[in-house]
């Protein structure tokens, strides 16, 4: 099959969930012996260092669009029907390119990675008799919903809400003009058709690469902790936070020689309490996250806001790292609580469970190898692109 992929950003360095599952269907589609033409957003030229990285698997094309929040842009959408995180994403230099490679170029599916370039079906449509497919990485409507209610400054949680309801109608609305939407999660199926009945859906889940689970323990230093993650993600951010506000003094009161390593852009900065600074260490950008993460004991994800299925979560237990996670930063997954993973959604029960796991560290050897076995026996990535390809041909 020939395929063009769109994508509204350059997935590589492979430094957050995102960029990892746009890259690795790209990679492992293209793998399968389909020809995959690439477009994607770029705001700078300095994404013309992973030229090679991307010849291996595609033809690529860059398209010069800044995404980043903006005040005027933020204004302007009070009065337009369109939410601001997709409307942002609009852009006439992506429709330049779209009307030029269809009048040179025809293919047997367009795939659209996010709600975000959703747009696109409408240029496209009449372009070409091609199936076109939505990739939904996340239910966005879900992530503003649960952004919302956690928002104790008035003026945000106003202007969140009235952006949550802008998406009620868009995202579900959006999903429905498409051949077939491609759903990371159940969960994320149920509350989109609950919406749009309409909407035909099929599920296929991240996977995870073969390398990864091949990957030989570090060693550990001992009373350790690690979040994986960069805090451009609101999520990320203030998940962190609680845990940081919430979870942590406890752990220092019970373990004072305890250190929680921040991985990821901007931790380098994050504001830690004067009587924990001693305790968190934020390393920011680390070029090998993965490596860095298995010298720690164990890894938390305290996430409260978010939808779809954290990639990060894969890539932790392929590589055998013991998880203690809220629910909603497992969600999407078939994993069970103490089987698996450790699952605490409570503050006092979150810094029980990482006071157990530090102290009695060599018991939890169990968990984390049935946690790999489950990545290597169901989510590879070859496994996850045959999926793909049936999705196409539906």
């Amino acid at each position: 099959m020939k395929i063009l992929q769109i994508a509204p950003q350059v997935p590589y360095p492979l430094i957050d969930g995102g960029k990892i599952g746009i890259f690795n269907i790209m990679k492992y589609v293209a793998r399968r012996g389909n020809k995959v033409d690439f477009a994607a957003y770029c705001s700078d030229d300095n994404v013309l260092r992973y030229r090679d990285m991307f010849e291996q698997f595609c033809c690529f094309n860059f398209i010069q669009h800044n995404t980043k929040n903006n005040l005027l842009g933020l204004v302007k959408n009070i009065f337009s029907r369109v939410p601001y995180n997709f409307e942002k994403y609009q852009s006439r230099a992506m429709k330049q390119f779209l009307l030029e490679y269809f009048r040179n170029n025809d293919v047997d599916v367009v795939h659209v990675d996010h709600a975000h370039m959703a747009w696109v079906v409408d240029v496209i449509r009449p372009l070409t008799k091609a199936k076109i497919v939505l990739r939904e990485h996340n239910f966005e409507l879900k992530i503003m919903r649960r952004f919302y209610r956690g928002q104790k400054n008035i003026i945000i949680k106003l202007f969140a809400y009235l952006q949550y309801k802008k998406m009620l109608h868009y995202e579900p609305a959006m999903c429905g003009k498409f051949d077939g939407c491609i759903m990371i999660s159940e969960q994320d199926e149920v509350e989109l058709l609950k919406l749009n009945p309409s909407v035909k859906t099929t599920i296929i889940p991240v996977g995870i690469e073969d390398e990864l689970l091949q990957m030989q323990d570090e060693v550990k230093e001992n009373h350790s902790i690690s979040h994986l993650g960069s805090l451009e993600w609101a999520p990320n951010r203030d998940g962190l936070m609680w845990f940081i506000d919430k979870v942590f003094p406890e752990v220092v009161k019970n373990i004072p020689d305890v250190k929680l390593y921040l991985i990821g852009k901007h931790t380098e900065h994050i504001k830690v309490p004067a009587e924990l600074q001693r305790n968190v260490i934020g390393l920011g950008f680390v070029e090998d996250a993965l490596k860095r993460v298995r010298q720690t004991q164990l890894t938390i994800i305290p996430l409260h806001v978010g939808g779809g299925i954290r990639v990060k979560i894969f890539e932790l237990m392929g590589i055998g790292q013991l998880i203690i996670s809220t629910s909603v930063g497992k969600e999407g997954i078939s994993v069970n609580d103490k089987e698996h993973l450790f699952i605490e959604d409570d503050p006092h029960k979150f810094a029980s469970r990482i006071i157990d796991c530090l102290q009695n560290f060599n018991t939890t050897k169990e968990i984390t190898q049935k946690a790999k076995s489950l990545m290597r026996d169901k989510y590879s990535w070859n496994t996850i692109a045959g999926m793909f390809e049936q999705a196409y041909r539906m």
